[in-house]
């Protein structure tokens, strides 16, 4: 497996003290299957790659070694749909945590991956998708399909290089910036709008104040569907290719 770390997140290669144990595997899979993976405490890196297989390069860790044998990780087959969770003999040990790297088929029906404390990164993999975090943030590169991505307390960033979005992309979150990065040819609707934030855009279409937060309706170059970005209490940054970065914070 080659090795692909998310470079915003070090730490997935680099983890914190205490012990650890390594878990490798790979199984078949079709782009016409479903992967759900699951994960209280850790961090994942998914990557598309052009093979119909799942690797997967796990890393437990827990603070002592009895805690870490209580560790497990399960990958689950049941009619086209493959599980990946984590599982313990009896209680999660407090401070343990699993990271996962994993490799899917570029094209797949459906991928999701949920996460209580962590960070999720995503990118070359289209399908149907979910991912969501509540403590944490979510980065996703050059993903397509129709999807959804949301935090309650973390930062979400998209970038996006594809001119044509043929599907719905809807960027969620509460207490948390949002940073979507477009190429400047991109073709699509964007819809963003901040309630308690401030909205940074370089588009030709300015954002608007409304008694819910500031709104922004924006028709990019010949249209297309939908790219939605809401967050409550956060800003919303949106940036064409080749652009000036905006701060993420007023």
């Amino acid at each position: 497996m080659s090795e692909f770390v998310n470079p915003e997140n070090p730490d997935m290669k680099h983890p914190a003290d205490g012990v650890a144990k390594t878990i490798n595997r790979s199984e078949p899979l079709l782009p016409s299957d479903s992967i759900d993976i699951r994960i209280t405490d850790g961090n994942v890196s998914l990557e598309g790659r052009d093979r119909q297989e799942i690797v997967i390069n796990a890393r437990l860790l827990a603070t002592n070694q009895r805690a870490l044998d209580e560790m497990d990780l399960r990958l689950e087959r049941d009619q086209g749909r493959t599980l990946v969770r984590e599982d313990f003999r009896s209680d999660r040990p407090l401070g343990s945590r699993i990271d996962l790297m994993v490799q899917i088929p570029r094209e797949m029906k459906d991928w999701t991956v949920s996460l209580v404390n962590g960070r999720i990164f995503c990118r070359h993999i289209s399908g149907h998708f979910s991912l969501d975090v509540i403590n944490g943030d979510v980065t996703v590169h050059d993903v397509e399909g129709t999807g959804r991505v949301s935090s309650v307390n973390g930062d979400l960033v998209a970038h996006l290089e594809a001119v044509r979005h043929p599907d719905r992309l809807e960027l969620v979150d509460t207490n948390g910036n949002i940073v979507l990065r477009l190429n400047r040819e991109v073709a699509a609707h964007v819809s963003a709008s901040t309630v308690l934030g401030q909205l940074h855009e370089n588009t030709p279409v300015q954002p608007h104040a409304s008694p819910s937060g500031q709104i922004l309706e924006a028709e990019l170059g010949a249209g297309g569907e939908s790219i939605i970005a809401h967050t409550v209490t956060g800003n919303v940054v949106i940036d064409l290719e080749n652009s000036p970065e905006r701060p993420a914070q007023s």
